[in-house]
Order: C-alpha cells, then sequence, then structure tokens
C-alpha cells in the first residue's frame, strides 16, 4: 500500500503561556505551564480511550475544551499534506493508523492529542475549508520553493528571480507584533468592554459600535487596495508569485461578502455586524450610520491606512511589499481583536446582559469572526512569502509598524470612550 500523501486529522489542544500565541477563543490570557497543559491533556486521553465511542466522545470533548478554532467541528482539521502543518503535528498525524489516538505531544502552539480519520495516497478533492486549522498553518515550517514553477509559456527560471523573504523571518516580524502598541489598546479596550458598569453600558456602547461599524467596512477598500498594487506591479515581478499572491489575497476579501470555496453564498459580514448591532442595542444599525455617517476616529483610521497602502513608497515594487506587510499587520491583528471581543461580550451578557433580562442571542457576526481571522492570517502570511523578496524585510517591518501604531490609536480612542 502506498505511503499516505493526506490524512484527515482532529485535534484537542490546550495551551500553556509559553505557546506561540498564549490565548484563545477560550482563554484571554494563559497562564499554565507546560506541565500543567500536559497534565490536563493526559486526562483527557484517559477520558476518550475509555468512551465506548472513542471518535464520538474526541469530537465532543475537544468541542469543549480544544484550544483551537477547530473546536467548532469538534477538532477536525480536514485532509492536510505534508508541510501544511507544524513537523511535530505533521510528524505525529502521519504516524497514525487509521482510527488511533495519538499519546499526548507538544508542538509551538500548545500540547495535543491527534486522532487519525482517513488517509489517501492521492489528493483529495476540494471540499469546504475548516476555518479552524489555521493556527497550525501560520507556523508551518517552510514549504519547498515553488516560485519558479511556472505555467507552460511563462518561464521564469529560478536563477533569475531574487530569494524569497523565508516563513521564519516573517514569523519573526509578526511577533514583534504581540507586545506592540495594538495589542496594548485591544487589551485595555477588552479590559473595559467586559467590565462595563451595569447603569450606563448602553450609553457608553453605542458610540463605540457606531465606530466599529464604519471601520469594519473600510477593510474592504483597504484589502482590494493592496490586491491593487500587487496586479500593478505586471511586467515587474515574476509572473508566478504575483499570480500566487493574489490568489491568496483575494480570498479574505470574498469571505467578507459571504464567499467561500465550495460553499454557498452566506451573508456578508455587515450583514450579520447589523444583525448583532440590533439583537445587541434593540434598534437598527441603519438609523445609526444615517444619521451620523463618519464617526471621526474610525474614519481617521480608514484614511491613514489608503494613505499608507497606496503611497507610503515611489517605486511600484517596493509599494506592493510595502501594501503586504500592511494587509499581513491587518490580518494577524484581527485574530487577537476578534477573539478577545468574543470573550469580552461573553463576559459583559454574562454579567450584565443576561441578568437585566436582555441577553445577547445573536453571536454569529463574533464566532465567525473569532473562528476566521486565524485562517485570514495564515493566507496573508502564505501571500507574503510567496511574493515578497528578502532584501524587502525592512518595507515589511515599516508597514508593519504603521498599521500598529494605527491601530492602537483607533482601539486607545474606543477605550477612552468606554471610560466616559
Amino acid at each position: 500500500m502506498s505511503a499516505p500523501t493526506q490524512v484527515r486529522a482532529s485535534h484537542l489542544l490546550v495551551k500553556h503561556r509559553d505557546s506561540r500565541r498564549p490565548s484563545s477563543w477560550k482563554e484571554a490570557t494563559v497562564t499554565r505551564s507546560p506541565e500543567e497543559a500536559l497534565a490536563i491533556v493526559q486526562q483527557f486521553r484517559q477520558q476518550i480511550a475509555a468512551a465506548p465511542d472513542v471518535p464520538a466522545a474526541f469530537a465532543e470533548l475537544a468541542s469543549q475544551e480544544s484550544h483551537c478554532g477547530s473546536a467548532r467541528s469538534g477538532g477536525d482539521l480536514g485532509f492536510f499534506g505534508r508541510g501544511q502543518m507544524q513537523k511535530q503535528f505533521e510528524d505525529v498525524a502521519f504516524g497514525l493508523p487509521v482510527g488511533g489516538l495519538s499519546e499526548p505531544f507538544f508542538s509551538d502552539s500548545g500540547c495535543h492529542i491527534a486522532a487519525q480519520q482517513r488517509a489517501a495516497a492521492r489528493p483529495v478533492a476540494a471540499r469546504p475549508v475548516q476555518r479552524a486549522s489555521v493556527r497550525a498553518r501560520v507556523a508551518a515550517p517552510e514549504a519547498p520553493e515553488r516560485a519558479s514553477e511556472s505555467p507552460r509559456g511563462f518561464p521564469s527560471p529560478a536563477q533569475q528571480l531574487p530569494e524569497l523573504i523565508s516563513k521564519e523571518t516573517v514569523r519573526a516580524l509578526e511577533s514583534e507584533l504581540d507586545n506592540g502598541a495594538a495589542v496594548a489598546a485591544l487589551r485595555r479596550f477588552n479590559d473595559n468592554l467586559a467590565a462595563l458598569p451595569a447603569d450606563s453600558w448602553e450609553a457608553k456602547l453605542r458610540p463605540v459600535m457606531h465606530e466599529l461599524a464604519y471601520n469594519l467596512e473600510s477593510f474592504n477598500p483597504a484589502f482590494t487596495a493592496v490586491l491593487l498594487k500587487v496586479q500593478s506591479t505586471i511586467g515587474l515581478t515574476d509572473y508566478v508569485r504575483r499570480d500566487q499572491a493574489l490568489k491568496h489575497l483575494i480570498q479574505p476579501l470574498a469571505g467578507e461578502y459571504g464567499m467561500h470555496n465550495n460553499e454557498a453564498q452566506a451573508r456578508t459580514h455587515r450583514e450579520l455586524f447589523s444583525i448583532w448591532y440590533a439583537d445587541l442595542l434593540k434598534e437598527p444599525l441603519e438609523e445609526l450610520l444615517a444619521a451620523a455617517p463618519r464617526p471621526a476616529a474610525a474614519e481617521l483610521f480608514f484614511h491613514q491606512m489608503m494613505r499608507d497602502i497606496n503611497g507610503a513608497c515611489q517605486d511600484p515594487v517596493d509599494q506592493a511589499c510595502y501594501a503586504m506587510g500592511y494587509n499581513l499587520a491587518i490580518e494577524y491583528l484581527a485574530d487577537y481583536e476578534k477573539t478577545w471581543m468574543l470573550d469580552s461580550f461573553r463576559a459583559l451578557n454574562q454579567r450584565v446582559l443576561a441578568p437585566a433580562g436582555r441577553p445577547l442571542t445573536e453571536w454569529v457576526f463574533l464566532e465567525v469572526h473569532a473562528e476566521g481571522e486565524a485562517e485570514h492570517a495564515a493566507i496573508g502570511h502564505e501571500a507574503v512569502v510567496s511574493f515578497v523578496p528578502a532584501a524587502q524585510e525592512a518595507v515589511l517591518r515599516r508597514a508593519i509598524q504603521d498599521h500598529d501604531r494605527d491601530m492602537a490609536s483607533f482601539y486607545n480612542h474606543l477605550a477612552d470612550l468606554l471610560e466616559l
């Protein structure tokens, strides 16, 4: 029997304080030690192994306890091939027999147990993306260079192309954001949000939601501008590299409009926000936006984004690389933004809204973003490493720092509104 080229696996992840990203949909800040995480996972494995239906027990426990977004699909990561996951995870998943349950093991993400569902010797046909497997893909080991593999008629000899930036370098740039100004501002904002007083939460939250509604839509022209900057390097950059980058960049923008591969078109993110707003504040969002269509902080943030994406550099290739770095920062920080926001609204709902008889019932907007932003971060990461030359590292860093600065300013303003 041929060795499998793809496997379908599930996992249950428990993070610890040394995890690559010590936060999750379950915990805004993870403080447990690696040893404590291992003890928890060992207990989970014993519980699953003793169950009469191991796959069902695994899925149920993963949906409740896994720190990965794949909890929403019972830990199912779908099919993946070699080079798509962290090496530690890949080795375990490909080493399991079908139906096998692993012993606890560590990766950069935390402590896992994994179960293989199926194996395939040939690539499996496209299926709906499991949006939850992304954190592993963000940290996937560097794949073999593919940029020189041109379609027939479009030769791009590898020796004539500049060396691409490495995954390790991009990860290092992303890690600078973990301790940046925007993460600090997001933490301050979410602390204030979760602690809103019962007697004034509505008055404090309404202007914040106004800013967030404008801000949500303002990212679409920013994403479009990034696409145009890359596409505008036609004749200046390699055909295949440019095509690969654009293929990655278009996916999050399409997702904003409810479009995903092999799925019927869903509601747009603006529709989901409008439903969430109406459920939260018991009034239509359209009335708020019609009365004041241009909230000051969100409009300023939008103008800063468009100014930088469109005109930070004079050279077109430099500008395209800058735009991709800016996009990388948008997507990376959005994972923090939406995961923490979901946690904060859950806390507010439990402490204030539900006891007041106004429980929040429309969670789809928050859940879709908390689950999907990690995937978008992974896609932004892959776009960069498929296109940006290693010599452009300084340009990427500048773009990342610019967005970090502007996002911090915006969220510090929102935190101020909650403190008034």
